[in-house]
């Protein structure tokens, strides 16, 4: 019964590590989407920095990579990127599975009266060659 429990201890820890984890870099994600998450530099404690490309349609500011930086919090990472010529930012909440980054978005944008509007979604980033 304790070897039981001493793997299934050691699994859920596993699990609790790896989902703390951030990208490593040098590395590149694509999402369902097609927008790609470049990460170039890590800081050496668990931050990143690095590029995001937006291919998601309906959405504008795109086929153009803004800067990405990414930080730990708890057990998942977070990365922003501000996209200045369409008046909006996006934060990324995510963990890594694997070789996936499983993330729930929120997007902040003034629209064309100046009210300040807000969109949210998902997304699945795959690790790419």
């Amino acid at each position: 019964m304790s070897k039981f429990f001493l793997s299934v201890a050691a699994l859920l820890l596993s699990c609790v590590i790896a989902s703390a984890q951030t990208p490593p870099a040098p590395s590149r994600w694509v999402n369902q989407r097609g927008s790609e998450l470049l990460v170039l530099t890590a800081d050496g404690q668990g931050g990143f920095s690095g590029y995001f490309t937006n291919r998601a349609a309906g959405f504008g500011c795109q086929n153009q990579p803004y800067a990405a930086t990414g930080k730990p919090v708890q057990n998942k990472f977070y990365f922003v990127v501000t996209f200045p010529e369409c008046n909006t930012v996006t934060v990324w909440r995510s963990i890594i599975v694997g070789n996936t980054i499983r993330s729930y978005w929120d997007l902040s944008y003034v629209d064309s009266a100046g009210t300040l509007r807000r969109a949210n979604g998902t997304d699945v980033f795959t690790r790419a060659p």
